[in-house]
């Protein structure tokens, strides 16, 4: 290869500092020269070549300052530009016609994309580096030439693909927003809806509504989709439609990838079945962090990881319980089995009323096999209401949950010694107060009451809940000094339950 720069460059360049003007360089010149030596000096007296050997001419794409003395010049060709060879490179002012720079080189070839052939372009960057004192200033250039010598198409399709999986992971292989891209049949005319959709993570847009030839039926509507654009063009989206009864994602002959998308069946009779996938934020859930269930569907056999349902209101995952008999594999609810004291008068969905006597073992088979791992599931007999107790009813086809309405919660003691006679689940009994209306206590300078009160007044009076004498056999209560173990039904008005002052919830268990 040999390189000169030219005596009317040097003249033209004086010229301009004379004139005060800047030196412009802006056109690159490619000619085919037959028997080119490219070892041999060129004369600097040498202009352009004979037309007919010039094969292409092409505006300087970048200029780059690679010191203060050099300047970089560079032409970009896209898979648009061919089909040619050249072997020479002249560095003009387009204007004048001024050749400032000569290059001869090894013979290279330039093609351009031809679909009709399945020809595959190729991509060139020339550049060509000029010195002489004060270049930089001498042309006005400021820019590095690193900052545009960096071959950026790559990172920038890097960010492309990137940006698609993104919208592949949120969106699926194909989703359509509404009524975009659906096919309607008008009197016998089919077309397709202007509207939105995303197929391969790439979003389409159809602006008007596009018609639709079917030809021979049954037959199955197609939208091909693909990403493609030269080196300094703006990439876009492609869209077309096929008739076909089956089409998959492929590879052009020019290397784009195309992503396909079935919007719909047209029938022999020419009806018109729409197979297009409808988005929505939930519908896309499956494609983030798990699977998403409308109301309605089966849950699933296998594990596909954290789940959301509908049905159960509930994000789910796959559990296994098997202890004290247990025998439950499959989704449940992270949150089964737990009791919320709810601000509403009935369950959210997905929970159910404490206290429910009749649940399927079949529909609710989680919560019954939660019980019975956690070992909260006792024989009918032993079932008690207060207590956290589950239990299978007679039939063999129901159980019941338990029962905590009307019951205060407390904390479980757990070895604090505060409470420690009980044990988890259990339920207590009120505490017992007494009294007499009439009778004076410590501390109290007159009578509680002024008459003999029935009990249910009595009770009301002093804000205590009646008790069953049956839940506390064999207690004797001293009211006064002079009448000692009084039996509790001769008192009749003067005891109760104590309580403290409280609001009543919705007790309710998540299934």
């Amino acid at each position: 290869m040999s390189q000169v720069i030219t005596n009317a460059f040097e003249t033209y360049w004086q010229d301009c500092l004379t004139d005060q003007v800047p030196v412009v360089l802006d056109e690159v010149v490619l000619a085919d020269i037959p028997d080119l030596d490219i070892a041999a000096p060129i004369d600097p007296d040498t202009g352009l070549p004979p037309a007919a050997q010039i094969v292409h001419r092409h505006p300087v794409d970048q200029r780059g300052r690679i010191n203060n003395n050099a300047v970089a010049y560079s032409i970009v060709l896209d898979t648009t530009v061919g089909n040619f060879s050249f072997n020479a490179m002249y560095l003009v002012n387009k204007a004048s016609g001024t050749v400032g720079m000569i290059v001869y080189k090894g013979r290279e070839t330039k093609t351009r994309t031809d679909p009709a052939t399945g020809t595959t372009g190729n991509s060139l960057v020339k550049s060509m580096l000029m010195e002489y004192e004060q270049a930089a200033t001498a042309t006005v250039t400021m820019v590095e030439a690193g900052t545009w010598q960096i071959d950026y198409s790559a990172r920038l399709r890097g960010m492309d693909e990137d940006l698609r999986l993104q919208a592949l992971r949120l969106f699926g292989h194909d989703s359509f927003v509404d009524s975009g891209f659906k096919l309607v049949n008008e009197a016998g005319s089919y077309r397709l809806q202007p509207g939105i959709g995303y197929v391969g993570g790439l979003r389409v847009e159809l602006t008007a509504s596009a018609r639709i030839e079917p030809g021979a039926k049954p037959v199955d509507v197609w939208l091909d989709v693909h990403r493609a654009g030269t080196l300094l063009s703006t990439w876009a989206n492609g869209i077309s439609f096929t008739l076909a009864a089956d089409l998959t994602d492929y590879v052009d002959a020019q290397g784009y990838p195309h992503f396909v998308a079935k919007l719909a069946t047209i029938n022999a009779d020419g009806s018109v079945v729409d197979k297009r996938r409808l988005a929505s934020h939930r519908h896309h859930w499956s494609e983030i962090d798990g699977a998403y269930f409308p109301k309605g569907s089966p849950l699933p056999d296998v594990d596909m990881g954290p789940i959301w349902h509908d049905d159960y209101h509930s994000w789910m995952t796959w559990q296994v319980f098997n202890q004290n008999g247990a025998s439950y594999t499959g989704y449940a609810s992270t949150l089964i089995g737990s009791l919320l004291l709810d601000t509403q008068p009935l369950p959210r969905q997905g929970y159910i009323k404490s206290g429910v006597q009749n649940l399927s073992r079949t529909l609710y088979a989680a919560l019954r096999g939660w019980a019975i791992h956690h070992g909260i599931m006792v024989a009918p007999g032993a079932w008690q209401a207060g207590t956290i107790q589950v239990a299978d009813n007679a039939d063999g086809e129901t159980f019941r949950l338990f029962d905590v309405r009307g019951q205060f919660l407390r904390a479980l003691d757990d070895g604090r010694g505060i409470d420690p006679s009980r044990t988890f689940g259990s339920s207590q009994r009120g505490t017992i107060v007494t009294g007499d209306p009439t009778a004076e206590l410590p501390g109290v300078t007159s009578a509680i009451g002024d008459g003999n009160y029935s009990k249910q007044e009595f009770l009301r009076r002093i804000s205590a809940d009646p008790i069953a004498k049956s839940d506390y056999q064999g207690v004797w209560i001293t009211q006064i000094p002079s009448n000692a173990g009084t039996d509790l039904d001769s008192l009749n008005h003067s005891y109760g339950a104590s309580r403290p002052n409280n609001t009543a919830l919705l007790p309710t268990i998540k299934f």
